[in-house]
């Protein structure tokens, strides 16, 4: 196990811990008030986000060449730095790396979840893993190259830079 791999085990716990804390209800009478009839429906709390105009961004960067757990830090972290501009939602796949520790599965599960969760989404951004400090560059990806296929077959848009999505982003020509 690689001495980046053994770093990055603690975050896949903190991972798993906050997706539970997130997803757990926090008041447990929170359903019972929303279904209240004394409640008028608009002020009733919902169980989804009001929808958004930030578009849905889905992160197709390598995986399985090269080192998986820096390509997964790599992913996760554009994700952080996507969600810190708040421009658009983004999406990253990779997380699955998290779950397949745990709970692995062949590669195909994977493929094949993520080519049928992308009509889901409204753009890709395609990126290379780089890690500056490891000097680690990872260009060549397979999966990824199939899901930008996938998103053009759909005749979603592809990114390869954030500056351009932004421009997309802001543009409101979706």
């Amino acid at each position: 196990m690689s001495s980046v791999t053994k770093r990055l085990i603690p975050f896949a716990a903190l991972l798993t811990i906050t997706i539970a804390v997130v997803w757990l209800p926090r008041d447990p009478n929170e359903s019972a008030r929303a279904q209240s009839p004394s409640v008028p429906a608009a002020t009733q709390p919902s169980a989804f986000a009001p929808p958004t105009t930030r578009p849905v961004v889905y992160i197709a960067s390598p995986y399985s060449k090269g080192d998986p757990a820096i390509n997964t830090h790599f992913q996760c972290e554009m994700f952080d730095r996507l969600m810190n501009d708040g421009v658009v939602w983004p999406v990253a796949p990779l997380w699955s790396h998290f779950q397949h520790t745990m709970f692995p599965r062949k590669y195909q599960d994977w493929v094949a979840y993520d080519l049928a969760m992308i009509p889901r989404y409204d753009a890709c951004l395609r990126l290379n893993s780089e890690h500056a400090q490891l000097k680690y560059t990872e260009t060549q990806s397979s999966g990824a190259d199939n899901e930008v296929a996938e998103f053009k077959r759909l005749g979603k848009p592809v990114f390869y830079s954030i500056e351009d999505l932004y421009k997309w982003a802001r543009s409101g020509q979706r």
